[in-house]
């Protein structure tokens, strides 16, 4: 028999008072993006709208970001690639309006800078050092965190595609809370001096599958026998089915790791106590609906 579960109650509270990714990656739109005094001026033909960050129509995909990449080449078309602000405190920001999708929270910044290849190398004294700020227009405090960005090691390397970075906005500290109502993000290069424009030409936003404290209240998902010991089948039943279509069955760990998943038909099946790596705490789930079972 697998090793007794010490604790249960001191998890199952945990469990109520955290949420848990699933880490299913999808695009957030961006949209009406603004920024500060154009480094060239306004009507001068370059760099000039902040649009030019969001709106490149490269194929972005959040599981392999790299994979495609946006046109990076600053000397190409100055007036459609990208915006670069000026250099001063007032004006050396880009801002623009997140949509986060229902039931997700923003997981990584995608950004990309300058191609590196020699007479077009990328700027390494722009591509660091940015203050993020995350809003959701006053019904929370704004949180702001300074990004250190892309080390210069790994940038001025000499390799054209080697532009890209990826932050995670969990490990920078931003709130599960903001993470899912932020309305705005937020760019503010942290120096102040004509070397270090905020420059960057392309930026994308990931979001990952979150569950939270009203997911787990879901009673059309029911487990039994709750708790599950060995040799027994889990039985799992769908309750009042509804139209949701999604009939892939996952079994997550109590941090949020997916253990099992299989393709199921009908409202009722089972599953083996082997699918359960070790004892303790795990969530069943299928499509919307979500039920907690104890592994002994």
């Amino acid at each position: 028999m697998k090793k007794t579960l010490h604790k249960l109650t001191f998890i199952a509270m945990t469990l109520l008072t955290v949420q848990i990714s699933f880490g299913q990656l999808v695009v957030v739109p961006l949209s009406n993006a603004t920024g500060g005094t154009p480094h060239y001026g306004i009507g001068s033909g370059n760099r000039e709208f902040p649009i030019n960050n969001i709106n490149d129509p490269f194929l972005y995909d959040p599981d392999t970001p790299t994979n495609t990449w946006p046109n990076t080449n600053a000397s190409a078309d100055p007036q459609n690639n990208y915006f670069q602000a000026s250099a001063t405190a007032a004006d050396n920001w880009w801002e623009c309006v997140v949509s986060i999708p229902t039931g997700k929270s923003i997981k990584y910044m995608d950004f990309y800078g300058r191609d590196y290849n020699g007479t077009n190398s990328g700027q390494v004294n722009r591509f660091i050092n940015i203050k993020i700020t995350l809003s959701n227009g006053g019904v929370d405090p704004d949180e702001v965190f300074n990004w250190s960005g892309l080390p210069e090691s790994i940038y001025n390397d000499g390799i054209a595609d080697n532009n890209h970075a990826r932050m995670d906005f969990v490990a920078q500290g931003f709130s599960a809370t903001m993470l899912q109502k932020a309305t705005s993000i937020r760019l503010d290069h942290i120096s102040d001096n004509d070397g270090a424009h905020l420059e960057f030409m392309e930026l994308r936003l990931a979001a990952e599958s979150t569950l939270g404290v009203d997911d787990l209240k879901a009673t059309k998902l029911v487990v039994s026998p709750n708790p599950l010991e060995a040799g027994n089948q889990l039985m799992i039943s769908l309750t009042n089915n509804s139209n949701d279509s999604n009939k892939l069955l996952q079994v997550y760990s109590i941090i949020g790791k997916e253990v099992y998943k299989t393709n199921i038909e009908g409202n009722d099946f089972s599953i083996d106590y082997n699918v359960f790596p070790s004892a303790g705490l795990y969530l069943v789930k299928i499509g919307s609906f979500v039920s907690k079972v104890i592994i002994k």
